[in-house]
C-alpha cells in the first residue's frame, strides 16, 4: 500500500503494479523484492520515505514482501521564483565603455509560482556574453528582499542604473535578470 501526498508526486513499482497517484495498492507474493521509484510534481521536491522498511530521501526504496506493508512517500512544497522580464529593454546608451553608467528601463516583476512561501531571496541584474543568464555571469546589481514572497505573490522592480565594471572584457553583451 502506497500513500503519497495528493498531487505532490507519484510512485511506481518494479515489478509493475503500483502507479500511485491512481493505483496505490498491489498484492505481491511473499519473498518478492519490490523496487519503488518516486517522482515529485512541479512545485514539489522529494521528502522522506517512511514505513515498510523505507527511510531517507533517495528516489528509490526496495521492500521485501513478507507481510502486509504500508509505505509513505512524502513530498515537500517549494518556492519557484521566476522573473517576468519586459519584452523589450531600453538601455541608454546602447554602446558604452567600462566604467560608464547605463540607465535601463522598463520595470520587471519577480513572481513565486511555486507551492510554498519563499523566504528571503535576492535577485540580480547580470551582463552575459550569451542569452543564458546564470550566476556565473557579471553581476551588475543585486536586490535583496528579506521579507520573502507568498505563493503567487509578486515583487515589482523599477527601472535601474548600473555601471559597467572596469574589468569587463570588450564585447557584445546581454542584460538579464536572475532570481
Amino acid at each position: 500500500v502506497m500513500s503519497p501526498a495528493s498531487g505532490a508526486g507519484g510512485v511506481t513499482s518494479v515489478p509493475i503494479g503500483i502507479a500511485c497517484g491512481t493505483d496505490c495498492t498491489e498484492t505481491y507474493d511473499s519473498g518478492i523484492r519490490v523496487i519503488l521509484t518516486r517522482y515529485a510534481a512541479v512545485g514539489y521536491v522529494l521528502g522522506n520515505w517512511s514505513g515498510g522498511g523505507c527511510s531517507g530521501t533517495a528516489d528509490t526504496c526496495t521492500v521485501t514482501m513478507n507481510a502486509v506493508k504500508t509505505v509513505t512517500s512524502n513530498f515537500t512544497a517549494r518556492p519557484d521564483l521566476i522573473v517576468s522580464a519586459p519584452t523589450s529593454l531600453t538601455v541608454s546608451p546602447t554602446s558604452a565603455k567600462r566604467g560608464t553608467t547605463i540607465v535601463a528601463f522598463p520595470a520587471w516583476t519577480i513572481k513565486n509560482q511555486g507551492t510554498a512561501i519563499a523566504g528571503g531571496f535576492h535577485s540580480g541584474l547580470y551582463l552575459s556574453l550569451d542569452s543564458n543568464i546564470t550566476s556565473a555571469d557579471i553581476l551588475l546589481r543585486e536586490y535583496n528582499d528579506p521579507s520573502g514572497l507568498a505563493v503567487n505573490g509578486t515583487s515589482p522592480r523599477n527601472g535601474f542604473n548600473f555601471i559597467i565594471p572596469i574589468g569587463t572584457p570588450t564585447g557584445t553583451y546581454y542584460v538579464g535578470f536572475l532570481a
